[in-house]
């Protein structure tokens, strides 16, 4: 398995201003330097008009589209915006109030911690 960046359904190790893939050794690190821990994800595909399409994840202004229905890895950063995406909906139940509850926007599954 190959361990990078989802770009467009695909895995790129960093892009340049055209939006290429770049090698290895050209991806710039943010951040302290000390290295990242990564996740391996599978979002679920869901009912509804949007379930299908792929999954927009940004951080710090680079967006990636993550494919759905594909185990992917994530840098944790990635990670931790899609565990932190959430919405609210509106629940009605017959003989009681309105209700607003908060849910996760995407449905994933963590396979492991890739080390």
């Amino acid at each position: 398995m190959s361990t990078g960046t989802i770009v467009d359904g695909k895995i790129v190790t960093g892009k340049n201003a055209k939006g290429e893939g770049l090698p290895p050794s050209e991806v710039k690190a943010s951040g302290s330097g000390k290295s990242k821990k990564k996740y391996r994800v599978i979002i679920n595909q869901q009912d509804g008009p949007d379930g299908k399409y792929d999954v927009p994840l940004g951080v710090n202004g680079v967006v990636n589209l993550v494919k759905r229905g594909e185990e992917v890895v994530l840098d944790e950063d990635y990670f931790n915006v899609l565990k932190d995406a959430k919405i609210d909906r509106l629940v009605r139940n017959p003989g009681e109030e309105e209700e607003i509850i908060t849910v996760a926007r995407f449905s994933y599954t963590v396979l492991g911690e890739v080390n």
